[in-house]
């Protein structure tokens, strides 16, 4: 994420003196060329924050999408230990059966 934000900041900072330095050498009276460069600006900070919201809104489905695999993962495993307790218990019940009645112990 660090260096997404880097690398849109570079993006941003680029593009300004890109601007910047294309309407200096234009033949342009000095206004003209300052109203330019205030709309290249406004430009560029607006892309800069579509790309921002863009970002934001991939982390997010990418987080929920996270979520929703860990959830489904727990109740795998919740699921798991159940069966594991269960199947213990039926085992344990077995094995507790043939010692009252006097079978010889498995080996186990």
């Amino acid at each position: 994420m660090k260096n997404s934000k880097g690398f849109l900041l570079g993006i941003l900072v680029g593009g300004i003196a890109g601007a910047i330095s294309a309407l200096l050498f234009a033949p342009k009276e000095g206004s003209e060329v300052r109203e330019d460069i205030k709309q290249k600006a406004r430009d560029v900070g607006a892309k800069a924050s579509e790309a921002v919201e863009s970002a934001k809104e991939s982390a997010q489905k990418a987080g929920a999408r996270g979520r929703s695999i860990l959830e489904e993962k727990k109740a795998q495993v919740r699921e798991a230990v159940q069966a594991g307790r269960k199947a213990a218990a039926e085992k344990r019940a077995e094995l507790e059966a043939q010692v009252s009645e006097g079978e010889p112990k498995p080996n186990i």
